[in-house]
């Protein structure tokens, strides 16, 4: 089975949203912390609530050194990082046109991997900022 195709695109506020040239792979990850309570109502059965919630998107791109200022370079997200610049993004099917998620964030980590004779890859992670938009 083969995955769908998603584009990470990124307001950085020049420009609208670029997308990631180049994007790889990008992965979701949501969860919420539960507090252990109990009540009256339900007999002393042990339960949870949920609290605070978190969220974070991983993606991985090929690296390009080309001057493209329709798209994201590495460079682009470096500055992004180092500026901790909270962002919008959108994860959308360019085929279909439908959103897959989109919300604030802002890129926690950055990650530029050069093994000899191979393609130049980069890595990074957005920290979700809030509830999705």
């Amino acid at each position: 089975m083969t995955g769908d195709i998603r584009v990470l695109y990124i307001n950085e506020g020049v420009g609208g949203y670029k997308p990631l040239g180049c994007l790889t792979s990008n992965e979701i990850s949501e969860e919420v912390k539960m507090v252990g309570t109990t009540t009256r109502r339900n007999q002393g059965w042990r339960t949870s609530i949920p609290t605070v919630q978190s969220g974070s998107i991983a993606f991985s791109a090929f690296y390009k050194s080309d001057s493209d200022a329709s798209r994201l370079d590495y460079f682009d997200l470096i500055n992004l990082k180092r500026d901790k610049v909270e962002f919008f993004y959108i994860i959308r099917d360019p085929i279909s046109d439908l959103y897959i998620e989109r919300g604030r964030g802002v890129l926690t980590s950055l990650e530029k991997t050069s093994n000899s004779g191979e393609l130049i890859t980069y890595s990074g992670t957005i920290k979700i900022q809030g509830k999705p938009e």
